[in-house]
């Protein structure tokens, strides 16, 4: 019987005259012609910020929007602590608070959101045995404490955060921050007394720095080698 089995066996290749098995021919692709992807000048940067209190605060530790604009600070192309501070951030947004109490036996803590749609109560905890207090918070949604601060608004002497402590306080801060593009302004508030008079430093000044200054951050400056790049390109 005849049978047409293997004949065809080959019929999707393609032979040239020297019988050289040739592959399927190839089509030219033409990519469409994409812009590039949008270029972000002044990138959102996250950081978390550290903040000690060695001792009981009195009264109520006030933090208002400027307090936060104020962060990172900076004492460009002179030594003069006094005259040439400005800040070096544009914008600045409260992701998440965290504040640990000290171990004593009874040691109280507490923090409350303040300002336009915020809730009105506190969170507190207190020291059991050796276990410190602890409590942490994001800003309350469609609240003020949840916006962007910024240079150009005109509330920035709003208060935002209070805290209170009976003894030693450990707080992080984690925020999204934007550097400034232009002309920085001078800084607007407390600078730590100890605080070095070095050019081109950033400095991270207390947290409360328009207020009492009684909260100085765990690390005040960063390496002078970045600030240097970016102060003096």
């Amino acid at each position: 019987m005849y049978t047409n089995r293997g004949k065809n066996k080959n019929r999707n290749k393609r032979y040239n005259r020297n019988n050289i098995v040739q592959g399927p021919s190839r089509k030219t692709i033409t990519l469409p012609r994409a812009p590039p992807p949008n270029y972000q000048v002044q990138p959102i940067i996250g950081r978390k910020f550290r903040f000690v209190a060695s001792s009981a605060s009195t009264s109520a530790v006030v933090i208002t929007r400027r307090c936060l604009l104020n962060l990172q600070v900076s004492i460009p192309r002179s030594a003069s602590v006094n005259s040439n501070v400005v800040t070096l951030l544009s914008s600045i947004v409260i992701k998440s608070v965290r504040m640990w109490g000290g171990a004593a036996n009874n040691d109280q803590i507490g923090m409350s959101w303040l300002g336009t749609n915020a809730p009105d109560r506190t969170l507190t905890d207190i020291a059991v045995m050796d276990t410190p207090a602890k409590i942490g918070s994001r800003p309350p949604n469609n609240s003020r404490s949840a916006e962007w601060i910024n240079t150009t608004d005109t509330d920035l002497d709003t208060q935002i955060l209070e805290f209170q402590f009976s003894s030693s306080a450990t707080l992080d801060i984690k925020v999204l921050m934007i550097y400034q593009d232009a002309t920085c302004l001078p800084f607007n508030g407390r600078i730590l007394p100890t605080l070095p008079a070095t050019a081109n430093y950033f400095y991270t000044p207390p947290l409360d720095n328009v207020t009492t200054a009684n909260v100085p951050p765990a690390s005040s400056f960063l390496a002078a080698a970045f600030a240097n790049a970016v102060l003096n390109p």
